[in-house]
Order: structure tokens, then C-alpha cells, then sequence
């Protein structure tokens, strides 16, 4: 335990406070920036989805902005790996979804799922950080059309200097 006597050694101070009391000051700090977090997840929502409503190939999960902030931007993408690799390559990481539970090997459950199957097949969490800006989700967009609409070589040079530039 970081700091935790429990009554004995009071002949010096600790300087290192209990993790759950950094925890509280991290956590206290954040507090601070909640409200800003919502509002700029919410915006890269609507960022990605207007950048990506001419690209059928990939659909975001439809979200109430009203009622629901999308911490992560979930979506379904055609040939999910092939894109992967291909922002990857330009810098751009993505994460898979999680596999459909009932084909875990602790749940496996006999029957169809299809809804789960498609999502573990095809699900596809974008960037999302609060940090990136405008442009950079404008430039994510703008590469994964790339892919979907040309045969898409392994980079696109003109993009990848936009995203890292962050505009």
C-alpha cells in the first residue's frame, strides 16, 4: 500500500499520499473538464458523421446527441481489415469491437445472433480522443473515403501530411 502506515512510523511525514488520494485529485481534476469532454464527443460524432455520409462502405451506430454522448465512434465497415491496415498505414489507429458474445468461449450459446455476428464481424471503433481537432477528423473522413472510393494505394501522401500537421 503506496504511503499506508496504518498508525505506525508518525515520527515522519509520508510524501507519497495513498493511490485512492491521487486517484480523488485525478479524478477531481477531470471533474473539472466534463463538460467540455461531452461536447467535444459529441461534435466529433457529428464531424464524422457528416464527413462520412457519401461513404455507404461504413456506417456509424445512430446516436441521440440529446441523450447519449458516443464516447467511442462505433461503426460497421466493409472489409473492416483491409481498412485497418490501410490507416494504419497512414497513422491513424482504429480498434476492433468486441467479438459477439455468445461466441466467447465462456457464453457460447447455440442459435443465431445476427445483429451480434455483423457487429463482431464488422465493428470498427474510429478515433475518438477529446484532443483531436476538427481537421484531423475531417482528415480521418476524407482517407477512409479515399480507401473506399480508389484503389487505395497503402498511403495517401497528400492526407497523411494534413493529419499530421493536425490541419
Amino acid at each position: 500500500h503506496i504511503g499506508a502506515t496504518h498508525g505506525r512510523g508518525d515520527k515522519s511525514p509520508s510524501s507519497a499520499p495513498r493511490a485512492t488520494e491521487l486517484q480523488a485529485c485525478v479524478g477531481l481534476a477531470q471533474m473539472k473538464k466534463l463538460a467540455w469532454r461531452v461536447e467535444r464527443k459529441k461534435e466529433i460524432y457529428r464531424l464524422y458523421r457528416e464527413g462520412l455520409s457519401r461513404c455507404s462502405q461504413i456506417r456509424l451506430f445512430d446516436q441521440n446527441l440529446e441523450h447519449t454522448t458516443p464516447w467511442f465512434i462505433d461503426s460497421l465497415a466493409d472489409d473492416r481489415a483491409g481498412l485497418m491496415r490501410f490507416l494504419k498505414a497512414n497513422g491513424v489507429g482504429t480498434r476492433l469491437m468486441y467479438p459477439p458474445i455468445n461466441r466467447q468461449e465462456a457464453y457460447q450459446v447455440a442459435g443465431s445472433y445476427p445483429v451480434s455476428e455483423l457487429v463482431g464481424e464488422k465493428g470498427l471503433w474510429l478515433p475518438s480522443a477529446a484532443q483531436l481537432t476538427d481537421e484531423q477528423v475531417r482528415t480521418i473522413c476524407e482517407l477512409i473515403e479515399h480507401y473506399y472510393t480508389n484503389e487505395a494505394p497503402e498511403t495517401a501522401q497528400h492526407l497523411l501530411g494534413k493529419l499530421q500537421r493536425g490541419g
